[in-house]
């Protein structure tokens, strides 16, 4: 690059929710999807960070490059069980919503049905993601509802059935993921699927939304955990799934290496910068090869923990250095 700025693209998906308790609990909604460029000054570093998956009942961390940020997503409802307010049934906000959760069979009808959570709750245009399904509003019993996705919103539970399925994930980003070999069959941040009807399912759990979405509850086993590295809602129903961890990814078009931090691939005429865990995009370069490098944001590091060599690429001045020799043995 000959200027001192240019431009890099990124893609930021955060940490998926996890669904929700209890038999019919509601698929954990994904984590938000955003992606846009930005300039960015060389010899500069810039946080990356990258958002955990929703643990029990919880909602999905954030994911960030510098101050762009995608909003986690939001946990499954929990379904029926006595002495819970309602608030509890439905699903909760985040990048992509909670699926509901299954009331009791009185107050589906009587009451009204539990909501799924809204999803874009960053306000993106284009959105992050979509809402969770929206509970059975009838007076009966019913499956789980589907968390929402990065392209689709999350199905509706309904009665004598399979847990509804999590809302899809997207693939406008499919050349990405086959560049870093992330993602799910090229998709991201699929919604986690709804627990299935009955304490004693003779259904099947929902199936969790393309790109990481984790399947519910039912005769089919236990919930699923949203993938990691993905963002996917995890699966509703008896106790509920965590979600999946988010990713970052950043590329530049460039015929050679310009920065540093992630993991680094280079493919048609791109290199792409992987984080699967929060870190530094750093605009230039260390200067010597050898041993394992790491940096913190200000320093390089080479770590050797076998005889090599460390090779400067140009003068360096105040390098520091830390030896430590085997101990010693017994007689």
């Amino acid at each position: 690059f000959a200027s001192t700025t240019y431009t890099v693209e990124y893609l930021i998906v955060a940490g998926g929710g996890a669904g929700g308790g209890r038999t019919e609990g509601g698929g954990g909604g994904a984590g938000g999807y955003i992606s846009s460029n930005a300039t960015v000054l060389s010899n500069s570093s810039y946080t990356v960070t990258v958002g955990a998956g929703g643990q029990i009942s919880g909602k999905g961390s954030n994911s960030s490059f510098n101050t762009f940020v995608s909003t986690g997503g939001g946990l499954g409802g929990n379904s029926q069980n006595a002495g819970r307010t309602g608030s509890l049934y439905s699903g909760g906000s985040g990048g992509s919503g909670g699926g509901a959760g299954n009331r009791s069979d009185s107050n589906n009808g009587t009451t009204g049905p539990a909501v799924g959570g809204y999803g874009n709750e960053g306000s993106y245009s284009p959105v992050e993601g979509y809402n969770g399904g929206t509970g059975y509003t009838g007076g009966g019993n019913a499956s789980g509802s589907g968390g929402g996705g990065a392209g689709g919103v999350g199905a509706q539970g309904v009665q004598n059935s399979a847990g509804a399925a999590g809302g899809i994930g997207s693939n406008s980003f499919s050349s990405w993921a086959t560049a870093t070999s992330t993602g799910v069959s090229g998709y991201y941040a699929g919604g986690g699927g709804g627990g299935a009807e009955g304490s004693s399912p003779s259904y099947a759990g929902g199936a969790g939304g393309s790109g990481g979405g984790g399947k519910g509850w039912g005769n089919n086993g236990a919930a699923v955990a949203g993938t990691a590295n993905t963002g996917g809602g995890g699966g509703g129903g008896n106790g509920g799934a965590s979600g999946g961890s988010g990713i970052v990814i950043a590329r530049y078009q460039s015929g050679s290496q310009q920065a540093y931090g992630g993991t680094i691939v280079s493919s048609g005429g791109y290199y792409y910068h992987t984080f699967t865990s929060s870190g530094n995009f750093i605009t230039s370069l260390p200067k010597a090869t050898g041993g394992t490098i790491t940096t913190d944001g200000n320093y390089f590091y080479h770590a050797y923990t076998g005889t090599s060599t460390f090779v400067p690429s140009s003068a360096i001045t105040g390098a520091e250095v830390l030896t430590v020799a085997g101990g010693g043995g017994t007689c």
